[in-house]
């Protein structure tokens, strides 16, 4: 249905006789209506999910062939650095209540903005693509 024919049922609904200049307010009210809902239908974010971060950075790690002391610790090496860069891109896709803080906490990192650092430009090769974010420009 587009927006001539929503403003004409309306118009036949509430018995309303519109002149053509109101009747063209009427269809521009309903476009813009229906743009803001459908921006508003995009914004829309999913629900929120719950994870056992211990058995999802096992799992990964089990993929990458480290223990999870290994890739928790302070190491350069790019193995760790692809465990811990593919783990916390994972969470973040699907979608899981965990802060920046926890992740930092759990990874024993120095503070949130190391995966901040992972999630949006971190050159380690891992299997999930990165984030469309705003990157920094360097």
């Amino acid at each position: 249905m587009n927006y001539i024919q929503a403003a004409d049922l309306i118009c036949s609904k509430y018995n309303l006789r519109l002149s053509k200049h109101h009747l063209t307010e009427l269809r521009g009210i309903i476009r813009s209506v229906a743009k803001v809902e459908k921006v508003v239908i995009l914004t829309q974010e999913p629900p929120k999910k719950f994870v056992d971060l211990e058995s999802e950075f096992k799992t990964i790690c089990d993929i990458y062939g480290v223990t999870t002391d290994q890739a928790k610790s302070k190491s350069r090496r790019r193995i760790y650095v692809r465990c811990r860069v593919h783990f916390v891109r994972y969470i973040i896709i699907n979608n899981y209540t965990v802060t920046l803080e926890k992740l930092a906490e759990f990874l024993n990192a120095k503070d949130h903005s190391v995966i901040i650092f992972y999630r949006d430009s971190c050159k380690a090769d891992v299997p999930i693509p990165p984030f469309n974010f705003k990157f920094k420009k360097k």
